[in-house]
């Protein structure tokens, strides 16, 4: 509910006298409105700075994946008979689906009269096209981090980090159960502290081959008890000449979380007990190069029997893995950090 004049409170007197001050004074108006409902998107925002295109067609990604050997080695004799390999297939395609997010938005006609000329306090239109990128970035970041994979019907959801690094269904039109190199790992518990943890990047590792992971996302609370782990063992060395002064405050703690040469971060869109291991080589957002967030321009409602004017945000797009073994999913973490609210 919007809040009246407040009366009867500081220099604002109450009762007639403030009413009838309500009627005939204006308000002073803060010049910007601060959107209170968005969180932070960074793991999302990563993605679409490293975003490649795609353009038409009918499965308009496809990446070629090698999910077979062609050439068996042995150690032969002093005599140099080997075996002649037998002809094999040893590649086949993961095909990707661009999945669209539209944004609608919708100018009434009459609206625009009554504010025309007008000295309002922020334009209703300015404030929609101002959210739809917040409400674009929720949408994308909240198809990131869940599971959109379906059995029933092709999703029109976009691919997200479960499916991505996940070790069963399908992921690019690949069954996981076919071909086992497709699979991510999944390491079903661990604990939020910074020599546990080691093992989680460690087994990714191992898991992809010997290709190290290059970054984790966390939940906020795991994040939190990492930190608080690193800082239990922080200490400060003083020396008889030590001298603290105005321009050298004592420090605890860190922006940035770097564990074995990898750096951690949370997203608050990570679910809680959760974290997702990278290797940045192989993950990327595709876009198609003609619905890259574009804005469709306004088009009348006239003909539909209204006075107004809709126009629709497009993205085309989804999350391309193509080394899903080189990351990890990792659940039932335990020793989160708690917050109050």
């Amino acid at each position: 509910m919007a809040s009246g004049a407040l009366l009867g409170a500081g220099l604002i007197p109450g009762g007639a006298i403030g009413d009838e001050q309500q009627a005939l004074i204006r308000r002073a108006y803060a010049v910007a409105v601060v959107s209170q409902i968005y969180h932070e998107n960074v793991l999302c925002a990563l993605l679409l700075r490293n975003a490649i295109r795609a353009s038409g067609g009918v499965s308009p990604y496809v990446q070629p994946v090698q999910v077979g050997s062609y050439i068996d080695s042995e150690w032969i004799g002093p005599g140099g008979q080997f075996k002649i390999p037998d002809d094999r297939a040893g590649t086949v395609n993961a095909a990707f689906n661009m999945c669209a997010l539209a944004s609608p938005i919708v100018s009434f006609g009459l609206e625009q009269l009554v504010t025309m000329d007008a000295i309002a306090v922020t334009s209703r239109l300015m404030l929609k096209l101002n959210d739809l990128k917040n409400s674009q970035m929720k949408a994308l970041t909240t198809a990131l981090f869940s599971d959109n994979e379906t059995a029933t019907h092709p999703a029109l959801t976009m691919f997200g980090l479960p499916n991505a690094y996940g070790d069963d269904g399908t992921y690019g039109a690949l069954d996981r159960d076919v071909y086992e190199d497709w699979k991510g790992l999944h390491i079903s518990s661990a604990v939020a502290e910074r020599i546990p943890f080691i093992k989680v990047i460690l087994e990714t590792a191992r898991h992809a081959g010997g290709e190290a992971p290059d970054f984790i996302v966390t939940s906020i609370e795991t994040w939190t008890a990492l930190m608080q782990s690193f800082m239990s063992v922080e200490r400060y060395n003083n020396s008889p000449d030590s001298r603290w002064g105005k321009d050298d405050p004592a420090n605890s703690g860190f922006r940035g979380l770097l564990l074995g040469d990898t750096p951690i971060f949370y997203d608050l869109n990570c679910p809680p007990t959760t974290a997702f291991v990278f290797n940045s080589r192989y993950i990327t957002l595709c876009i198609h190069e003609d619905a890259n967030f574009s804005f469709s321009g306004w088009y009348s409602t006239i003909p539909n029997g209204q006075i107004a004017s809709v126009a629709v945000g497009l993205t085309a797009l989804n999350l391309v893995c193509s080394k899903p073994k080189t990351g990890a999913i990792v659940t039932g973490i335990t020793g989160n950090a708690s917050f109050s609210s």
